[in-house]
């Protein structure tokens, strides 16, 4: 993980996940903050914005040389013009595979378009009409709660989602960045797309029944919670 916090955040709590946190840096600012407008009583429309300052911004110059042999970088949520510096020094510096995602704010921009089509792998909201039909030789368009179409030249699939009854809904803000994480997780560690997709899209779901990500946990940790319990 590469990014820049302010020191009103509690890093601690990512410290039980197996995360190399050593390209977090701790600014004397406040984090970054971002805001979602629910525009529908489901929570399916909605947009969303940020407070993004210059300083805490993530450039090519905050990426540690030891990081540079990973096999996938992803970008999250950026200025287009930061996605695109980086974009740039990865190619010359790696040969890692790229995937991007964006928010509404920078979704209509020229610069997005041409970021969505630098990249390998793109994550596109379905209302991100103008990166619909970028170039990145996969694209995983996003339907909220009906779940995800993959589309590259070989092959096309849809991965669905489970209805949740809205009285189970908690949160769901981060659901689309859990939906990425746990694909890229997966097809980095040789997972086939329609699998981890649909995998990716589970998580993503049950992520929604929870506030935050601390309690969100996959069948096999449960099961294990569970047998650990019967031992005991």
């Amino acid at each position: 993980m590469v990014g820049k916090i302010g020191t009103d955040f509690d890093i601690s709590k990512f410290y039980e996940y197996n995360l190399d946190l050593t390209g977090v840096k701790q600014l004397e600012n406040p984090t970054t903050s971002f805001y979602t407008y629910w525009n529908s009583e489901d929570g399916q429309d909605r947009e969303v914005s940020g407070e993004v300052k210059p300083e805490m911004e993530v450039g090519s110059s905050d990426i540690p040389e030891s990081f540079l042999g990973a096999k996938h970088f992803h970008l999250t949520t950026a200025t287009p013009q930061k996605q695109l510096e980086l974009i740039e020094f990865l190619r010359k510096n790696t040969n890692a595979t790229i995937s991007v995602d964006t928010i509404d704010e920078f979704a209509s921009l020229p610069e997005c378009k041409q970021v969505f089509d630098s990249v390998d792998i793109a994550f596109i909201d379905k209302e991100y009409t103008e990166l619909l039909d970028s170039k990145a030789p996969v694209r995983i368009i996003k339907y909220g709660k009906q779940g995800c179409l993959y589309y590259s030249k070989d092959k096309s699939f849809a991965a669905h989602s489970q209805v949740v009854p809205d009285e189970n809904v908690v949160d769901k803000t981060g659901a689309g960045d859990c939906l990425n994480g746990v694909f890229l997780n997966l097809i980095a560690n040789g997972t086939d797309e329609e699998t981890a997709l649909q995998t990716a899209v589970s998580m993503a779901t049950e992520s929604i029944k929870h506030k935050g990500i601390f309690e969100l946990r996959t069948l096999e940790d449960k099961q294990n919670q569970k047998e650990v319990g019967i031992n005991e």
